[in-house]
């Protein structure tokens, strides 16, 4: 977190680019208690998003990083929207576990445990080890596994014993 945050002392005007390493500042300072990190993230983000032409990446950043302060699901639903649309593809899967997260702050269970599916099948098709790890571990605190829940179809039997020989 300390070494992303050296990023954030941005001069007027100045266009960085910072938006694609500021989600995963603020993840990190939510994460570790550091609201001050989090809110100077958030708002670089925004200033860096107000600089652009058009709403661009900069803006589904925005979009996804002021709520997942606040724990609405509504702007987070739009930033997923623009990724799946527009992209870059690497960014959805990250959006999907923010959304995924704040479902489950929220109590949609249910909702929380397959858009968590969507983004780890996402991160294996990338092979994304370590932001599966992370994933899990996110959501694991409001009893958020993978898979799916209930009731499962009959299993096959294993059959032991000598093969027959002709």
């Amino acid at each position: 977190m300390e070494v992303l945050a050296a990023i954030l002392p941005r001069h007027s005007g100045e266009m960085t680019l910072t938006h694609q390493w500021l989600p995963d500042l603020v993840r990190l300072a939510i994460a570790t208690g550091d609201r001050r990190i989090a809110r100077t993230a958030v708002q670089a983000c925004e200033e860096e998003a107000a600089a652009e032409t058009r709403p661009a990446r900069a803006a589904a950043a925005s979009l996804r990083l002021s709520r997942t302060l606040t724990s609405d699901p509504v702007p987070l639903r739009d930033a997923v929207a623009h990724y799946r649309t527009v992209g870059p593809a690497a960014e959805l899967p990250a959006a999907l576990e923010d959304l995924a997260a704040v479902l489950a702050e929220r109590g949609q269970q249910k909702e929380a445990r397959a858009v968590l599916n969507e983004a780890v099948s996402l991160y294996e098709g990338l092979n994304a080890r370590w932001d599966i790890r992370r994933a899990d571990s996110r959501l694991r605190p409001y009893g958020i596994r993978r898979g799916v829940r209930g009731p499962r179809g009959p299993r096959g039997r294993l059959r032991l014993g000598r093969a027959h020989a002709n």
